[in-house]
């Protein structure tokens, strides 16, 4: 399963360190979505970080990633547009893709429960 957030997300323990235990809990591989290039790949969206995890899933299959789930900051600007491009791009490929929106009222229980039911449905 690919991980996919902005770096300020995806190496903050206090952000990701609950989401990375619960899926190693349930007993499912994570890989964190790539930010080694150096060079922005073209294309239409300007954001480096957009960019690159665009790129990213471009270069993905369904029989090597099961499923995309994605961290987003609430209020983060780049990602409420380019969410639905990469939703997009995961459907044309079947892989399932969730989006977690985290903000400060996001619950532990909660954030398991939902990523439980991803799991599961992605296996099926």
């Amino acid at each position: 399963m690919l991980l996919l957030a902005h770096p300020y997300n995806l190496h903050d323990d206090f952000i990701s360190g609950p989401i990375l235990t619960t899926l190693k809990r349930l007993g499912v591989e994570v890989h964190p979505v790539p930010f080694d290039a150096e060079e922005v790949p073209a294309g239409k969206i300007k954001w480096d970080t957009c960019s690159k995890m665009i790129s990213h899933l471009g270069t993905l299959d369904r029989a090597h990633c099961a499923a995309v789930i994605q961290l987003t900051s609430f209020n983060c600007g780049c990602d409420s547009i380019v969410i639905e491009y990469q939703r997009d791009i995961l459907k044309e490929k079947g892989i399932p893709y969730m989006v977690l929106v985290l903000d400060e009222h996001t619950a532990q229980a909660g954030l398991e429960t939902r990523l439980e039911a991803f799991v599961d449905s992605a296996g099926w």
